[in-house]
């Protein structure tokens, strides 16, 4: 309003017409929106090549998800102070496929994914996928994985509920096994007198 302010003054000492505050208020922000918006989509073009390259082993998936939270906040507050602009659907269009890709990449990292979860896993995204290579994030999202994340999750879920279960049965398989207590009992002569016979000892023994 400051800034306002000074311009009508302007306008009144040159005998102009002065504009009202609102009007000038709604220049204003509209120039500090559109400039957030373009420094904000640079920031996130560069910011997504880096990911890109990055093996989604050694992605920080929590980091990555502050970020898509902030851009994400940024891209609805531009669309709500530029409706219809082109540029801040788009924003919001790629943090969102980031978003969706964060689930999609702590599975595929989880512990528990076995060789035949894999095999679920390749069948559902139509792409064979070997666990034991490094895929990079930009691998995964050219497979579209994004598109396929219900089914994976699923697989995920399935996998760790399997794993959880045999880690229980073998908790308990252990735990009886301790419980049971075998007690040697001292050899009978006549036991004794069947082993030599069997090794065909001298009957002396």
């Amino acid at each position: 309003m400051v800034q306002a302010q000074k311009y009508a003054y302007y306008q009144s000492v040159l005998k102009q017409p002065v504009a009202t505050y609102e009007t000038l208020d709604e220049v204003s922000a509209d120039l500090a929106t559109k400039q957030k918006l373009w420094e904000s989509t640079n920031e996130w073009v560069g910011m997504t090549a880096t990911w890109r390259e990055t093996p989604f082993q050694e992605i920080d998936a929590d980091e990555m998800g502050k970020q898509v939270g902030n851009y994400m906040k940024v891209a609805a507050r531009c669309e709500r102070a530029l409706p219809g602009n082109a540029a801040a659907a788009k924003l919001r269009s790629v943090v969102d496929d980031f978003k969706q890709l964060l689930p999609v990449v702590t599975d595929l990292r989880s512990k528990a994914l076995r060789p035949r979860h894999w095999a679920d896993i390749q069948a559902a995204i139509g792409h064979e996928i070997d666990p034991e290579q490094s895929y990079t994030l930009g691998d995964l999202l050219d497979m579209h994985v994004v598109e396929h994340q219900p089914e994976i999750s699923t697989i995920a879920v399935r996998a760790i509920s399997e794993l959880s279960l045999e880690e229980m049965m073998e908790k308990k398989v252990i735990s009886v096994w301790n419980a049971l207590e075998v007690r040697p009992r001292p050899a009978s002569r006549a036991c004794y007198l069947a082993l030599a016979a069997r090794r065909q000892l001298p009957s002396a023994c």
